[in-house]
């Protein structure tokens, strides 16, 4: 896979995706300045989107959306319409090192959450778990006890509670 920088049309189409795929104005909070691409060998097309050696997301190429990274995540959820699920600060911890976000975890979801959607799963206290793809609405997510709300793709590591009450990332 060849990396090089990313031309004008190049991250006009990834900030395009970006906007249609998350909120308006979502592409800029993603990709506000040049980037590198990773570029198929048999299309051209973009694969992996990074700044500075960091992936901020990867293109499916089957379904043309984005699929978030950690970093991509935190540059994202500066919008306030990014789809993000809140889930109970007692599941925090195991969804943090990548386990599934199951329905009976969701505290809080946005409304426009669809299945298959991209989302961003944070704790009680705004921190970033985790990135994933939804199995269920943010409605259906709210509601329901049982099942699989969020495939978890990547979690961010360790997520604990210390002795004091406080929470956050280790």
């Amino acid at each position: 896979m060849k990396v090089k920088k990313a031309g004008f049309w190049i991250v006009r189409k990834l900030r395009l995706i970006a906007d249609y795929q998350f909120f308006a104005g979502a592409g800029l909070c993603l990709f506000p300045f040049e980037v590198d691409a990773s570029l198929s060998s048999r299309t051209g097309k973009a694969k992996e989107v990074m700044e500075k050696g960091i992936r901020l997301g990867t293109l499916n190429p089957r379904s043309g959306t984005l699929s978030l990274s950690l970093e991509g995540a935190t540059r994202l959820m500066t919008g306030h319409r990014s789809p993000r699920v809140v889930v109970k600060s007692e599941y925090a911890s195991p969804i943090a090192r990548g386990g599934n976000v199951f329905a009976k975890h969701v505290a809080e979801a946005n409304e426009g959450i669809r299945s298959g959607n991209e989302v961003i799963v944070l704790s009680d206290d705004s921190s970033l778990l985790a990135v994933g793809r939804s199995h269920l609405s943010g409605e259906e997510a709210k509601r329901f006890k049982r099942g699989i709300a969020i495939k978890v793709r990547r979690g961010v590591g360790a997520y604990h509670v210390s002795e004091n009450g406080s929470q956050g990332n280790a």
